[in-house]
């Protein structure tokens, strides 16, 4: 058996590729096909616009058919939250391009309002993952 000072991470117990280290408490250690540790998985963190999605759908604005909701939240995903800060303009036209697919009204300040607090989300998840991953041993 392959000794390893990794942590442990769970959801991989079913894995069947015969290269997982089992631990005494029922999880494994994730390895490569080569029999070497790897690194744990890092901890998923919801970024901004996963943050301005659950935002909007607290204020009953959800995904529709035929909006682009879902790719713009994954944009700003990938952007993370220093990009999503440059371009917040982009994200506020976004904004207004939607509410007036639906025929709401839409006021630029409160659409900086939203993004700026799902930024700031995303931040904290952020900081509060770190914290976590540095509790843990992860690295990452």
């Amino acid at each position: 058996m392959l000794k390893v000072d990794l942590p442990c991470v769970a959801g991989v117990a079913t894995c069947s590729c015969g290269w997982h280290v089992p631990c005494n408490n029922g999880v494994t250690h994730l390895c490569r096909a080569d029999g070497v540790p790897a690194l744990p998985a890092p901890i998923p963190v919801a970024g901004p616009g996963t943050h301005l999605a659950s935002l909007l759908g607290r204020l009953g604005l959800s995904e529709r058919p035929g909006c682009r909701c879902k790719s713009y939240a994954a944009q700003m995903d990938r952007w993370g939250v220093d990009e999503c800060l440059d371009r917040i303009l982009e994200i506020v036209a976004w904004l207004r391009a939607e509410a007036g697919n639906r025929g709401l009204p839409f006021v630029d300040f409160v659409g900086r309002m939203l993004i700026n607090r799902a930024i700031a989300n995303a931040r904290r998840s952020l900081a509060d993952a770190a914290k976590t991953a540095a509790a843990q041993g992860h690295h990452g």
